[in-house]
């Protein structure tokens, strides 16, 4: 990031999981607080965004079922179009 008194919301979207993971440094949160008290919107995206990280915790590979990618492969194709 560079040395900017508030950074932009595509950059605070790109941090927030470092954010919520205890993962950014100082003054990348310090950053990222100042945004999130200007900017309406991101703060809207963020409390989702927590709430999300919040409810999936750190899933790794192998807590996806078998089937994972065959599903995921469907969902991506109805979501296309290709019903």
């Amino acid at each position: 990031m560079n040395a900017r008194i508030l950074m932009n919301c595509r950059e605070s979207y790109q941090v927030l999981s470092d954010y919520l993971d205890g993962e950014l440094g100082v003054v990348d949160r310090m950053w990222l607080r100042g945004h999130l008290m200007m900017c309406g919107k991101c703060r809207v995206y963020f409390e989702q965004f927590r709430k999300v990280h919040e409810l999936t915790g750190d899933p790794q590979p192998e807590d996806l079922p078998a089937d994972f990618e065959e599903v995921f492969a469907e969902v991506l194709r109805r979501w296309k179009g290709g019903e």
